[in-house]
């Protein structure tokens, strides 16, 4: 999945590249612990149209396992936010 911005352009994240590893590995357990087929390259995945929210769902809580441990911040949310605009 690919998101655009207003203008039109692809959104990008301001965060490290060894976070968003973070995510990506953590998310990655998730979906082999469901039982999820999916392709990885890199930080991005690869799912089924009817796995999609399960990627989705495994993505948003590895993020929130890292707000939690305090590895990202809310300074990094708003950059990456405001990075996008």
């Amino acid at each position: 999945m690919k998101f655009k911005n207003k203008k039109g352009k692809e959104l990008k994240t301001t965060i490290s590249n060894d976070i968003m590893n973070n995510v990506a590995d953590i998310t990655e357990l998730e979906l082999k612990r469901k039982g999820v087929f999916y392709l990885r390259d890199d930080t991005r995945f690869s799912v089924k149209q009817d796995d999609v929210n399960n990627l989705l769902n495994a993505q948003m809580e590895a993020s929130k396992k890292l707000i939690k441990d305090g590895v990202i911040t809310l300074d990094m949310i708003k950059n990456d936010i405001y990075s996008n605009f």
